[in-house]
């Protein structure tokens, strides 16, 4: 374009701003024009204006960082390069030559540390974690003192390499940083691993000198203990973790072991009860104690119990306890039902209880599944004929048949487990479930189950939500209605029950309502501008069309935006976490996101303050990292 057609496009493009301000893609353009011409300045003042209409601008800051470097201001460029990748936008490959007309900088070591953090905690998968320590080493290179690098780089190594190098690591961080309580902690994890337990312990109490709030400290320290088989020091420190709050049931597992390794036996059983207590569901409707069991058969199976329920429990799992452990739980229970058995043979409990586990602990297929089942079903044959009003053994047997397709023998199982304890909630259910899959035409035997269920236990969720879905079916909208309305009354935190309540006034045409509930929606998951996410895409989507009802036409194409800009890019950090299943900490930091859309900066950095202290008081330091690298955003 020649000079003159420039500057009369330039003319033309600030007519357009003086009659509509808001017109990002103006000065988009006029910028793109003036950089052409090497008006820097002016290029400059056009892209920062977009920035600040649009702080999560990635073009803008790419397009600004490219005229800072041609200016001659690499300070300039490297802050906006490390915009970009806090906003999940670098692309190393397109970057290089970007990045090699910056190499040599000083602050060039804060671009790999971000890249660094980036692919560390937003990223967040096992690939990702060599590329991590790459960039943090990439730092070190450049700065060598620079302590959160050799921090982070400790983090990465411990999940990728044998623990010494995640130490050395942490020993250059302490050194510069000796009052960190975060790196202690981590050292002593590190340490823990390589079995240098001394200097774990010596640690963790550092840990609690200097952060007494980390309560979880108190409970990895007993593991140490436990490790060398100081069981008092190891009874004190799960009791604490325990007054404290910190890893239950967890805890009342390892000072049930510790109780037994020390010879007592009672207290040993009495927490494993505990573990029973705090994990199983009272949906369930499951038996913890078996009053008939032996002296000599007790510990193996109140340990069975323990394990199998720690198994199953979400609660328990955590950044160290992936599926494997779970698995190992389970094994172990099986383990310790066998062993009751041998010494307690006509226990029914022992064989139903062993089946449990084993059909639990199944991650098998073919032909050694086949075999697996044949075993599960001869323990609870054999369980049923020793007690043969044994409701927990039907239902069990019944849900088998259900998952081999043999839905007519379920329902006969499952009435038995009803004939036998007909004030047990879940056998109704369960064949609510069974009836339902038999015929979604008629599903009137169904809904009286589910029915029936919430009548004998009135919080029963799944039951609520099951029957939401048969009256869905049924276009029952108003049964619907009430069913999904007793769902966030028991579950408020829960993002899809509040979608499905907004579709539904959707159908009903109370816009009015509908725009509550998917409001609701977005503010427990709102998504992140990039994200892969189809769901806090269409729940933008299916607002903007509520308020567009409502004759709210701004506030319409405001949620048609959002749509898009949610539901774009499968590499940043997002999907559909259930927020029922979150922890008060998880909340803190979905409420962080959501403000941090709407542009309420400061709300956004005290929420994600507060998910980072709650991670960090229960020890999962990923996550505490992570929400500090939210408030880092802002």
């Amino acid at each position: 374009m020649a000079l003159a057609e420039s500057e009369l496009a330039v003319r033309d493009f600030t007519a357009v701003l003086q009659l509509s301000p808001e017109r990002v893609e103006a000065y988009m353009k006029r910028g793109d024009l003036r950089r052409a011409s090497k008006n820097y300045k002016d290029a400059i003042t056009d892209f920062s204006e977009v920035i600040a209409r649009e702080p999560d601008n990635l073009e803008a800051y790419r397009k600004r960082g490219t005229v800072y470097l041609e200016a001659g201001n690499k300070v300039g460029a490297i802050d906006d390069y490390i915009r970009i990748i806090q906003l999940g936008g670098s692309q190393e490959d397109n970057d290089k030559p970007y990045l090699q007309a910056l190499a040599g900088h000083p602050k060039m070591a804060n671009v790999y540390f971000e890249r660094g953090i980036l692919y560390r905690y937003v990223y967040d998968w096992d690939t990702y974690l060599d590329e991590a320590a790459q960039n943090f080493s990439r730092a070190l290179q450049v700065n060598p003192n620079f302590t959160s690098a050799y921090y982070h780089r400790g983090l990465s190594r411990l999940e990728m390499h044998p623990p010494a190098l995640a130490i050395n690591d942490f020993n250059w961080a302490l050194a510069a940083r000796p009052t960190d309580a975060d790196i202690y902690f981590s050292r002593a994890q590190a340490r823990f691993q390589a079995k240098d337990y001394a200097g774990a312990i010596d640690d963790f109490t550092k840990v609690l000198q200097l952060s007494p709030e980390m309560p979880d400290t108190y409970y990895q320290r007993g593991l140490v203990y436990s490790a060398l088989r100081q069981w008092h020091s190891a009874i004190s420190d799960f009791a604490e973790s325990i007054r404290l709050g910190a890893k239950v049931p967890a805890a009342y597992y390892q000072r049930a072991i510790a109780h037994a390794q020390s010879g007592d036996t009672a207290g040993a059983i009495a927490d494993y009860v505990q573990v029973v207590e705090k994990t199983v569901s009272k949906e369930q409707g499951e038996e913890v104690a078996s009053p008939s069991v032996n002296d000599r058969a007790a510990v193996s199976y109140f340990r069975g119990l323990a394990r199998f329920h720690l198994g199953l429990t979400s609660a328990f799992e955590s950044e160290e306890h992936k599926d494997n452990d779970r698995n190992s739980y389970f094994d172990g229970a099986v383990t310790d039902f066998s062993k009751v058995i041998e010494l307690q043979p006509n226990l029914a409990e022992a064989y139903y209880q062993r089946a449990r586990a084993q059909l639990s602990a199944i991650d098998v297929s073919g032909d050694a599944k086949e075999k697996l089942i044949r075993l599960v079903q001869a323990d609870l044959d054999h369980a049923i004929s020793i007690k043969p009003s044994f409701a927990q053994a039907y239902l069990k047997r019944g849900l088998i048949y259900c998952s081999q397709k043999q839905t007519e023998k379920c329902i006969a199982e499952l009435s038995k487990a009803i004939q036998f304890q007909p004030d047990w909630a879940k056998p109704y259910y369960e064949r609510g479930h069974a009836y339902a899959e038999l015929d979604r035409a008629d599903n009137t035997h169904a809904l009286a189950d589910y029915s029936r269920a919430i009548d004998l236990y009135p919080d029963y969720l799944a039951a609520y939500r099951q029957r939401s879905i048969g009256r869905l079916y049924a276009k029952d909208l108003p049964g619907e209605m009430a069913d999904l309305t007793e769902l966030i009354r028991l579950d408020p935190q829960n993002v899809e029950t509040y979608r499905r309540r907004g579709e539904v006034r959707l159908e009903l045409k109370d816009y009015r309502g509908a725009v509550e509930d998917f409001t609701h929606a977005i503010e427990l998951h709102p998504g992140e501008v990039g994200g892969l996410d189809h769901a806090a895409s269409g729940t933008y989507h299916d607002r903007g069309y509520a308020r567009f009802e409502l004759g709210d036409g701004r506030g319409a194409f405001e949620d048609y935006v959002w749509s898009t800009r949610v539901d774009t890019c499968p590499h940043c950090q997002s999907g559909s976490l259930p927020a029922a299943t979150a922890d008060k900490a998880d909340s803190f930091y979905e409420k962080g996101l959501s403000f941090s859309l709407r542009g309420d900066k400061s709300s956004a950095k005290d929420n994600f303050e507060q998910a980072a202290k709650l991670y960090r008081t229960g020890g999962k330091m990923k996550r505490h990292q992570l929400a500090k690298y939210q408030i880092s955003r802002l």
